[in-house]
């Protein structure tokens, strides 16, 4: 396995699970998270991106 790949992909679900425990454990960006029917297009896209 390339240990690089290794590294990335490592590093890749740490900054996914701080985000989501950020927004588990954050009342105003739980209830961002909740109200995506209110959101423009651009931020639509801003927060797919950003999952």
């Amino acid at each position: 396995m390339n240990w690089e790949a290794a590294e990335m992909t490592k590093d890749l679900y740490l900054a996914s699970r701080t985000a989501i425990m950020d927004i588990a454990s954050n009342d105003v960006l739980a209830k961002i998270s909740t109200e995506v029917r209110q959101f423009e297009n651009e931020d639509l896209m801003r927060r797919n991106m950003f999952y």
